[in-house]
């Protein structure tokens, strides 16, 4: 026997065993055959993909005008998905980084890639989203969803998805993604404002008041929910109610804690332009400490040339404090250096109308339109313009295009309301006005406005042949 046939093995040059039938063996050996070729054939094909087919390019970004630190940590996470091109981990770093530093595109690519490598990671999609989310709402539900399949009860992802779905009018949905929120948290507060106002633009009054009495017998009190409250008063004709609730809102804080979102936070490991002093710069804002924040501005402008949104928001707050002029002039600067971001262009209109030159800011609001097409606030504020001006044709079309891309903003509808009545078009102003009066809880002023808009219709009609 040879000295490498065990003890069950038959030696190959050994009599085939007359007890086994011809068929059976040579079945035997045909299925052994087959087993091998497909192993052979899957080895192969795993070989041949591998290095048949191109590698997935590594996005890259132009870098000549970033300072060096930023240079630094972009090429050192480039180099690291270089190096290891099937981590998931190096792509997802890479897209973080690309994020932090508004590289959306690219960022999205990277992302991507992460989440086919790391499958079972909700992360990856839920960034995915948060990009996709500023220019295709679509897109951004279908990478929520996916997280949502990974891990549901991330909260942030759940507030995202539900605002996000919205955006679609997909109401019910929101309404269901946000029902695990409802608890008696004072957090919770925005879900539970966030569900009775999809319950009432949905057309669903009875969920909105039934929302509105559970977080009041849960404890939630907040401003969002007494201006909701008023809304839907309003809506029902209970002017006493509604101011009542509008009185009380009023009371209540208007600044509400910033969302807890710990995997955004993650973001600020990668920062090296001043991302977390832009945010307590933008805190002094709203706390109305305009020198201090003036002061933070000025050094991250000086710090970060690169970056347009430290230099834009000192221009903001200069137009805050009533320095029109300096506004205007800074802002006349960042169009030069940053001619390609369309929010320089559409905060220099609006500072230009203040000052009446309509021309000028005109052409500020083409040209961003121009640079972002869907610019649904570019094309309220040129009607504006164009309402200033007489054009009241251009303006309609104006007004007509920022419900269309904004369907949510109110400011749009009543516009377009205001405008239809004082053309006489009496039943497209009203059914402008009521789709303004479904929409997020109305801040006390446009409650007052949108009051006297219906007051006006009403009479109008009354006196109407």
């Amino acid at each position: 026997m040879n000295q490498f046939t065990t003890s069950n093995e038959q030696p190959s040059d050994a009599a085939p065993d007359p007890a086994v039938p011809v068929v059976d063996r040579f079945r035997s050996k045909n299925l052994i055959l087959l087993l091998v070729t497909a192993i052979v054939a899957t080895a192969g094909m795993v070989f041949w993909m591998q290095w048949a087919t191109p590698p997935l390019e590594i996005p890259q970004v132009d870098l000549s005008a970033a300072r060096p630190a930023l240079r630094e940590l972009i090429h050192r996470a480039y180099d690291k998905v270089a190096d290891f091109p099937n981590s998931a981990s190096a792509w997802g770093a890479y897209g973080m980084c690309l994020m932090q530093h508004e590289r959306p595109k690219e960022a999205l690519i990277c992302l991507s890639r992460a989440s086919v490598l790391e499958p079972q990671s909700s992360r990856w999609p839920y960034y995915a989203g948060v990009i996709s989310e500023q220019t295709n709402y679509n897109e951004a539900v279908k990478w929520y969803r996916k997280a949502m399949e990974l891990d549901s009860s991330y909260a942030p992802l759940r507030t995202r998805l539900a605002r996000v779905l919205s955006q679609v009018n997909q109401y019910d949905d929101a309404i269901k993604i946000l029902e695990p929120l409802l608890t008696n948290d004072a957090q919770s507060a925005p879900a539970w404002e966030e569900t009775a106002r999809l319950a009432r633009i949905s057309g669903n009054t009875d969920l909105a008041v039934s929302t509105l009495q559970k977080a009041s017998d849960s404890g939630i009190l907040s401003r969002g929910l007494k201006l909701e409250e008023a809304t839907l008063a309003l809506l029902r004709g209970d002017v006493t109610l509604a101011a009542s609730a509008k009185q009380e809102a009023e009371r209540l804080p208007s600044h509400r804690p910033p969302e807890n979102d710990p995997w955004m936070k993650e973001l600020q490991r990668f920062d090296v332009s001043g991302f977390v002093a832009s945010q307590e710069a933008d805190a002094m804002v709203q706390e109305g400490r305009y020198r201090d924040a003036m002061q933070s501005f000025s050094r991250m402008t000086r710090q970060f040339p690169e970056r347009s949104r430290p230099a834009l928001n000192q221009a903001l707050v200069l137009l805050s404090v009533g320095q029109v002029d300096a506004g205007i002039a800074e802002l006349r600067k960042l169009t030069e250096v940053f001619g390609d971001d369309p929010l320089i262009h559409f905060y220099l209109a609006r500072a230009l109308i203040r000052k009446t030159q309509y021309a000028e800011a005109e052409k500020s609001l083409l040209e961003a339109i121009r640079l972002k097409p869907d610019f649904g606030n570019a094309f309220l504020t040129l009607g504006l313009v164009y309402e200033k001006t007489e054009r009241l044709a251009d303006a309609l079309k104006c007004y007509q295009s920022a419900t269309a891309q904004n369907p949510e903003d109110v400011a749009g509808h009543i516009s377009l309301a205001r405008l239809l009545l004082d053309q006489s078009r009496l039943d497209e102003a009203q059914l402008s006005l009521l789709k303004a009066e479904k929409l997020q809880p109305l801040p006390p002023e446009i409650l007052d406005e949108v009051q006297g808009l219906r007051t006006r219709i009403q009479n109008a009609k009354a006196q109407a042949p």
